[in-house]
């Protein structure tokens, strides 16, 4: 699920409800810890500076960037059938990589296609960084730009901004490797501690996902996760 989720996820909905209204909505969702994670990864090599506890804010009700609010898949699983006539699809990311053959089987029997499995290719695409290159690009991202960055008004001179904003960061992330290990330091990148808090308080809306997908499901076969 792309970083649409918990931001302009209904908007979006509803604009394409309003000239598809029978179109069929595939949702692919991963485990609430790694999926914000992930995003935090992107965020720091996009130029971002907050340490994980302040970028993903469980306990303050106006959050900086993301907070509980935007933790809740179930929601958006409901906002998919209200705009929608069809029952959405819900796949897991975590079963592409522990059973791929199942989760092709669900997308092709729910889109009415067919595949040759042995044809795609499930290698990685877009790697993250080392958490070591992500460090150095928090760091030299706090100094040289915002936090929370606003977009331009003007759309033309907001994509100009970007262009050179994300030059800069890809310069500073292929220069990060040659800083020394001690000068990076060695605590983590993203605490552990605060990922097993997003997964307990997520534990219930996860549950509710996968049974959802389970009722749902266009095949037979059980949900494999990791």
């Amino acid at each position: 699920m792309s970083r649409e989720a918990g931001r302009r996820i209904e908007s979006r909905l509803r604009e394409c409800a309003s000239y598809a209204p029978h179109g069929k909505v595939i949702l692919v969702l991963r485990r609430h810890d790694q999926w914000i994670a992930s995003h935090y990864r992107r965020y720091l090599k996009n130029g971002g500076s907050l340490p994980f506890e302040q970028f993903m804010d469980l306990t303050s009700s106006s959050p900086v960037l993301w907070g509980k609010d935007n933790l809740h898949y179930m929601q958006i699983i409901s906002l998919a059938q209200r705009y929608f006539n069809s029952t959405p699809l819900v796949l897991f990311q975590e079963e592409l990589q522990s059973n791929p053959n199942s989760f092709i089987k669900r997308l092709t029997s729910y889109t009415g296609t067919s595949c040759n499995h042995e044809n795609i290719d499930l290698s990685p695409v877009h790697q993250s960084y080392s958490s070591k290159r992500l460090k150095v690009a928090r760091y030299v991202g706090g100094l040289l730009f915002s936090a929370t960055p606003l977009a331009h008004p003007h759309p033309a001179i907001h994509r100009a901004q970007r262009r050179v904003k994300l030059m800069f960061c890809h310069l500073i992330l292929a220069f990060a490797h040659l800083i020394p290990e001690f000068l990076v330091g060695t605590d983590p990148l993203i605490p552990e501690v605060h990922l097993r808090r997003i997964r307990e308080e997520t534990l219930s809306d996860w549950n509710q996902c996968v049974e959802f997908a389970s009722s749902n499901s266009p095949t037979s076969d059980p949900i494999s996760l990791i």
